[in-house]
């Protein structure tokens, strides 16, 4: 027997309800995490700039210090301070680079995700991904 399930106001709950609620789940989830990761990763000396600059060496990398200061309103030399931080702290690498020697090529250190999946099995991750890529693609597809 399928047990219908309804929403505050009694009414069968449907698809929409249920993504709304997902959204709404997810927004606290972003909000409480920015939370956590302050905590943690502050206890670091990681700040809010330097997670934005794994962020951007996590999509497209390795890059020099120019692309990732112009990528975000901050000065170059602010990134390559927050760039040497990080190296000093194991979190960054600077590698040659192949095209210019004058300049380096700022990566991260593949470790620090490393460490952060630990906690996870490879099928929890790899549904939350399939998830969180879904949503992301729906709702880029209905701008």
């Amino acid at each position: 027997m399928a047990v219908v399930r309804k929403d505050r106001c009694g009414e069968p709950e449907g698809k929409a309800q249920l993504l709304g609620d997902i959204l709404w789940a997810i927004l606290r989830t972003y909000f409480r995490l920015t939370v956590i990761a302050d905590q943690v990763f502050g206890a670091y000396g990681l700040t809010a700039g330097k997670r934005a600059i794994l962020r951007d060496l996590r999509v497209d990398w390795p890059r020099t210090i120019s692309p990732l200061a112009r990528s975000r309103p901050v000065a170059r030399q602010y990134v390559q301070r927050l760039v040497a931080e990080m190296r000093r702290a194991g979190l960054a690498a600077l590698k040659t680079n192949p095209a210019d020697r004058r300049t380096k090529l700022a990566a991260r250190e593949a470790a620090v995700v490393a460490r952060l999946a630990e906690g996870f099995g490879g099928e929890e991750l790899h549904t939350a991904r399939a998830v969180v890529v879904a949503l992301r693609d729906s709702l880029a597809d209905n701008r």
